[in-house]
């Protein structure tokens, strides 16, 4: 019967850590979708400024700044849960080490009084709470600053126009650099009718 209770316990447990993983994992495939979004944004943003559509940009500028906030935000919460992650080893650790000092602490207490012995159990016993009520206080603490982490900044126009300024940037040295091609080009074409002449 107490294998059955130890294997059951054990299959919980690798149930919470696929369970873990499965989460770590989507968390990790929607930063990588958010990075990808705003590479995305960043080309309409430059489209829209060589188009001279100011209304589209900002409306644009704000789609970026929204998808950075987002995305530096689910890194921090994936931070958060590798941190979990460690912490649980360090758990399970301390819970081991606890049970083994229980063992060795009704070991040794067979000769003692019954006082004794049932004062050294119940410290036992709350040392065992203690090392498995962690895992549960860290759980709150991870909602608590999930809530926190959730919370919305408002889109101010210096960031839009920070914004503007490095795509202004970025699709002016795009340009220049089509402008060289293009003069590069001319010039190769002249050459080669000068060679023929």
């Amino acid at each position: 019967m107490l294998n059955y209770f130890r294997r059951r316990k054990e299959t919980k447990e690798i149930e919470r850590r696929i369970k873990f993983k499965r989460g770590k994992s989507q968390v990790e495939s929607y930063i990588n979708k958010l990075a990808a979004n705003e590479k995305k944004l960043f080309n309409l943003g430059k489209r829209s400024h060589k188009l001279g559509d100011k209304a589209q940009f900002v409306h644009i500028a704000k789609a970026i700044l929204w998808t950075q906030e987002q995305r530096n935000r689910w890194e921090r919460y994936l931070v958060q849960m590798e941190t979990m992650e460690a912490r649980r080893d360090q758990v399970q650790a301390t819970g081991a080490f606890v049970g083994s000092m229980k063992a060795m602490t009704e070991s040794m207490m067979q000769g003692a009084s019954v006082k004794d012995i049932t004062k050294a159990q119940v410290e036992m016993e709350n040392a065992l709470a203690r090392a498995e009520s962690v895992e549960e206080t860290m759980n709150v603490v991870m909602e608590a600053s999930a809530d926190s982490a959730f919370s919305s900044d408002e889109l101010t126009d210096e960031k839009i126009n920070e914004l503007q300024r490095i795509i202004a940037g970025d699709a002016s040295v795009e340009e220049e650099d089509v402008f060289d091609s293009k003069i590069s080009d001319g010039l190769k074409s002249i050459e080669e009718e000068l060679k023929r002449d």
